[in-house]
């Protein structure tokens, strides 16, 4: 594939060569897949002049949305910000690009958050993820130096499109302690020695090149080192939807639903046996739901448009349409 377009990229041209259908029943949620690619293929996406620009586009970062890590070490905003002026006129930390500059030739990264819309291309590898695999995808944005590792060794609880833009760098995948992990503190808030002793055997290690990518599913563990002076790679997050939305669907018809809003019967009321018989014509009662087919059809409608709305404008152009 040439450098990336803003048009016309599907899901099949950010993993060619491999095919999709192969993708999906040998690695999707399943297996980490590395791809190798010519070193143009992701070139329109980002590189160091985009990156560049975006950067010096200071008014845009916050501390939240741009970040640095220096030898696994999450520096503090007051490390790398000043006092200054918010766009709401309000004083607060702001980001001080010279400070930057400095810690950046100390080896740190630099972290870009939410980046999936600063570039035609990202907004159309986002695009094209969100339809296949299909899911809310987000996308970050990681510079490196060599020699300097930004995160220890780690799993993420969503799946993981790596694309190499810039600059070699050193992967390592290992085992899958949790089977599909979700943003929540039970997969979250965990210590690092969990990690180190959770991680499993090495099962694949390999140099990300320019224009290759790997995809590596929720759960596994995995960590990068930068081999070369200067490394960029974008990392897009898929979220697919899951049962527990699947819950929150049902939630909102429940609230409707009589049987749902009744107090469940005290455990005292012939010594529990009510209870029992409540919970379970809760669980008939949701059932019904699941298999009504007008909740159906909303469920099978919102896992077809399950991705962030990032609906877009051109003007002039679309303020004199006719």
């Amino acid at each position: 594939m040439d450098a990336v377009s803003a048009s016309e990229l599907s899901f099949a041209d950010i993993i060619s060569p491999v095919d999709p259908t192969e993708f999906h029943e040998r690695f999707r949620g399943a297996a980490p897949l590395h791809i190798e690619g010519t070193p143009d293929k992701y070139a329109g996406a980002m590189s160091w002049d985009l990156l560049t620009d975006i950067l010096n586009q200071t008014a845009i970062w916050t501390p939240s949305k741009l970040k640095l890590v220096l030898d696994t070490r999450v520096l503090t905003a007051q490390e790398y910000c000043t006092v200054g002026h918010l766009p709401d006129g309000n004083q607060g930390l702001v980001i001080d690009m010279a400070k930057v500059r400095e810690w950046l030739a100390r080896g740190a990264s630099i972290v870009l958050n939410d980046v999936e819309t600063f570039t035609p291309g990202m907004k159309a590898i986002s695009a094209a993820l969100g339809v296949e695999p299909g899911g809310k995808v987000q996308g970050n944005l990681y510079c490196s130096w060599k020699e300097h590792q930004a995160f220890p060794v780690h799993y993420d609880t969503h799946d993981v499109f790596a694309l190499q833009v810039a600059g070699e760098k050193r992967w390592r995948i290992y085992g899958r302690h949790f089977k599909d992990p979700i943003n929540h503190p039970t997969f979250k808030q965990i210590d690092q020695s969990f990690h180190e002793q959770h991680k499993g055997p090495l099962s694949m290690e390999f140099v990300m090149k320019p224009g290759d990518m790997v995809y590596v599913p929720s759960g596994f563990y995995h960590e990068a080192l930068a081999e070369s002076d200067g490394t960029i790679h974008v990392s897009f997050s898929v979220v697919p939807m899951i049962g527990l939305d699947v819950i929150s669907a049902i939630f909102e018809r429940a609230v409707m639903d009589d049987v749902f809003r009744q107090a469940i019967p005290h455990l005292s009321v012939r010594d529990g046996k009510a209870t029992e018989e409540h919970l379970m014509r809760l669980a008939g009662r949701f059932r019904e739901l699941l298999r009504d087919p007008q909740m159906m059809d909303q469920l099978k409608k919102t896992l077809s448009s399950f991705r962030f709305p990032r609906s877009t404008i051109k003007l002039p152009d679309d303020i004199f349409k006719e």
